[in-house]
């Protein structure tokens, strides 16, 4: 991706750079002079960005002055990402072993595939345990999304052993 920049000052002694961690896996960039005030970052971007704006911060020296703006960089698709994508390692057939179970047995499946081993009730069971203790009354996606990570960030197979794991960590606090 190239980015130019032109707020920069026109009497600015040199640009330091900008940090593109946000859209790059290069965590800072060297910009190339153009002319006087005027630079282009040339980076690649990550392949996992959402079309949007981004702000990244662009350092440089004026006079014995250091400053930071921000710029901001608009990025969009050239292409339409597919509707449909298969990722072969998890293309099995799964059964939901009860009705709202659909995420519980996506969930027994990709753990399997790293070697953890939980029934699709007992996965259901801590959700459910997450959701009560944290008064969740509706299906918002970003709330289902805290909860899913809460429960999978744990090494608990069965709500008994969440719980119990839950207790120690608050002992340890």
């Amino acid at each position: 991706m190239k980015v130019k920049v032109s707020r920069i000052p026109r009497d600015s002694d040199s640009e330091k750079g900008s940090d593109s961690s946000v859209i790059s896996p290069e965590s800072a960039v060297k910009p190339r002079m153009i002319s006087k005030g005027l630079f282009i970052f040339d980076f690649r971007l990550k392949p996992n960005l959402l079309k949007g704006y981004y702000a990244l911060p662009i350092t440089y020296s004026l006079g014995d002055q250091t400053k930071t703006e921000m710029v901001r960089v608009y990025l969009f698709q050239k292409k339409a990402l597919p509707q449909r994508y298969r990722i072969n390692r998890f293309y099995k057939h799964i059964n939901q072993t009860e009705r709202f179970n659909s995420g519980a047995a996506l969930t027994e499946a990709v753990l399997r595939e790293y070697g953890k081993s939980i029934s699709q009730a007992e996965f259901r069971k801590i959700i459910d345990h997450i959701k009560a203790k944290s008064n969740w009354k509706d299906a918002d996606f970003q709330t289902w999304r805290l909860v899913l990570k809460r429960a999978l960030s744990s090494p608990a197979q069965s709500l008994e052993e969440f719980v119990e794991l839950e207790r120690q960590d608050r002992a340890d606090e």
